[in-house]
This record gives C-alpha cells, structure tokens and sequence, in this order.
C-alpha cells in the first residue's frame, strides 16, 4: 500500500492495525515497510498487532521463522498485542512446489503449533489467522484452541463461529492508505504481549 498517513488512519476512527513483520525463515524477509509502518501507527496512538506468514516445510524450519520474527519484532516488545502465525494456501501450495506432493495435516499442525509454542515460550500472546475452510479441514481443535486469539477470515456477515477478531473483507477503504485493505473487526481487547 505505500507509505501510510498514519495519523489520518488514526482520525478516521481506527482503533488498531495487524502489521505484517514478515515471511519465511530468513531475516532478510522482513516486510519492507515494517519498521515504518510499525513506528508510525504506534506514533499515531494506535494498537498494533502483527503477523508473521508461513513458508516453513518443517518443524525446525517453522522454528527458525519464528526466531527471525522474534529478532525483527523484539524491539517493539511491550507495544505489539499479538503475534499471529498465518498459514494458508499460498503457504500450503509453496511446500507442494517444493516438495512434489501435499504437505499431510499433522505436519501443518505440528509446524503452526510449533511456532506457537516458541512465541509462548518467549512470552508472546499468540494467535491464529484461519478461514473456515482451514478451521474445518486442516487445522485441529486443539490447534485452533491453544491460541490465545483466533483470527477468522470471514466476509458474509457476523461469523457465527466464535473468534477473538473477524476479517471481514478485504477490498476495504480507509483514509490515509492507498488502495484495498483487509478490514477486521475486535470482538475482544487483547492487551499487549
């Protein structure tokens, strides 16, 4: 989306945003905006959260893309109300390129819980972005239950699922970004980890 006017988001009536920190198991793939963006909306008072997006093939990868957003997000520790593990199909579709064939359900489990664990570990309140497709075919309920958070990709109304925020759209508005937005709505106050 650009450079952001962080301050004419925060006039429009935003209360917080979910910046992305960024993909895979390198440091060199922090989101090329993040210190900006996550500088900005702190300095426009707003609350702030941040996703890290999934290209780990394993369980000791998915632990190495944790300890890169670990590094590129501890200086904000104290400011950031949650870490969200987000992995989909984009996530899902790399390991098949990779690998010649599907990655099983228990691995996707096993790695998004690994992630989790590391950031509880760390002392991070966690949680997991998920579409209903995902919360009722691959992950388990013990997965989507031990996170703090669950962060559901819904955009036909009010999810009848329960869910700590709700993504309810993603061709959104909002003064001071350029260009589409995901639109999210808090059903509870997270505090910060």
């Amino acid at each position: 989306n650009g450079a952001i006017d962080w301050p004419r988001v925060k006039a429009s009536g935003v209360d917080g945003v979910v910046i992305r920190a960024g993909y895979g198991d390198d440091v060199s793939q922090q989101d090329k905006r993040f210190a900006e963006n996550i500088k900005g909306a702190l300095a426009a008072g707003l609350k702030v959260a941040v996703y890290w997006f999934h290209y780990a093939d394993s369980v000791p990868d998915m632990l190495r893309e944790w300890e890169c957003c670990r590094q590129i997000i501890l200086p904000y520790r104290g400011q950031i109300e949650f870490v969200a593990s987000d992995y989909e199909y984009d996530s899902y579709n790399y390991y098949c390129r990779a690998h010649g064939s599907a990655p099983t359900q228990e691995l996707i489990n096993q790695m998004v819980m690994a992630f989790r664990g590391a950031a509880k570990a760390d002392g991070w309140k966690t949680a997991i972005y998920t579409n209903n497709d995902y919360r009722r075919n691959i992950f388990t309920p013990q997965t989507l239950s031990a996170f703090d958070i669950r962060w559901l990709a819904y955009y036909s109304g009010k999810s009848t699922v329960p869910c700590g925020m709700q993504q309810t759209g993603s061709t959104g508005h909002v003064p001071g970004i350029s260009g589409n937005v995901d639109i999210d709505v808090a059903y509870e106050s997270f505090g910060t980890a």
